[in-house]
């Protein structure tokens, strides 16, 4: 996924859907940020997410090898690369949010 592609694919959704919620918020984990569109389409609401986060370089694994020691990962980040990743999800019966299989729907609209 690059940005120009998700661009055009916000743009697509806005020419056919009325676009009901657009945004950013920061990430869950606290590194990059998710930028997201909520609009009724024909399987009903749906929202999509373009998550952009920094490009782990290494992961190092912290452990000792005592008996029931615990062990921890530590990730390094390079803040100036990032990797965009799509989510699409529709909104169920009971109100959650249902991960639908976001490269068929990428697909359809162009």
């Amino acid at each position: 996924m690059t940005y120009e592609r998700w661009q055009d694919i916000c743009e697509s959704v806005k020419g056919k859907f009325k676009v009901q919620v657009e945004g950013k918020e920061p990430s869950a984990d606290g590194h990059g940020h998710v930028e997201f569109l909520e609009f009724n389409g024909p399987i009903g609401e749906i929202r999509l997410e373009l998550a952009v986060r920094p490009q782990v370089k290494d992961v190092k694994t912290i452990y000792s090898k005592r008996m029931g020691a615990q062990s921890t990962v530590q990730y390094e980040y390079d803040e100036s690369v990032h990797t965009l990743t799509l989510h699409a999800f529709r909104r169920s019966a009971g109100g959650d949010w249902e991960e639908i299989n976001s490269s068929s729907f990428a697909g359809g609209l162009s």
